[in-house]
């Protein structure tokens, strides 16, 4: 005896069929592909401004600097700033160029750092000696604060040591700087974040 369906049920069950088997195919191929690791984007290079007191100096602060991501865990940074601390009469300039280490990487917290410092004013008690430039080293410890957003206020404190104690008996100059800034991205993720939200 033969059995016979007719056009139409057949054409369902083809359906049918077809629904139960494709997620089926799918989920298998899911799982039997290749799992690829996420591609982490590089961090982004950020430009900041900060503001403070010098406390060697008794005056305050203003200055600008950029963080350049050197590993892409974000751990390590290169950072260049200028200072100007406004002395009465006097301003004074200083140029460091810092490597950072990030405790936590792209994701903000503690770092801490040293590097090369430069420093022009005037050296000694007399304010008629012409201004100079010399060179030291800059001790840096800080926090950053709101994660890899394209908005990122940090806190720092910075030693720098230039002054020559043979030289400067009575006026050394011997920086701890506190201050307070802001960072912005320039690149990556976060300047494309702060472009949409503006």
């Amino acid at each position: 005896m033969t059995t016979t369906f007719s056009r139409p049920s057949s054409k369902w069950l083809v359906v049918a069929l077809l629904t139960l088997i494709t997620p089926l195919a799918t989920e298998g191929q899911r799982r039997r592909g290749p799992q690829q690791p996420a591609a982490t984007s590089w961090p982004s290079i950020t430009i900041g401004a900060k503001a403070g007191y010098d406390n060697n100096a008794n005056g305050e602060v203003l200055g600008a600097q950029l963080r350049v991501p050197i590993l892409r865990s974000g751990a390590v940074e290169v950072m260049p700033s200028a200072d100007v601390t406004f002395l009465r009469g006097l301003k004074e300039y200083q140029y460091a160029l810092d490597a950072l280490y990030l405790v936590a990487g792209r994701q903000g917290g503690p770092y801490i750092g040293g590097g090369l410092a430069f420093r022009n004013t005037i050296y000694g008690a007399d304010p008629n000696v012409p201004r100079e430039t010399r060179l030291g080293y800059s001790v840096v410890a800080g926090a950053t604060f709101g994660g890899a957003g394209s908005f990122r206020p940090q806190l720092e404190i910075r030693w720098v040591f230039i002054s020559d104690s043979g030289l400067d008996d009575f006026s050394p100059v011997n920086p701890q700087v506190v201050t307070f800034g802001v960072n912005i991205p320039l690149t990556g993720r976060g300047a494309r974040q702060g472009g949409r939200g503006s």
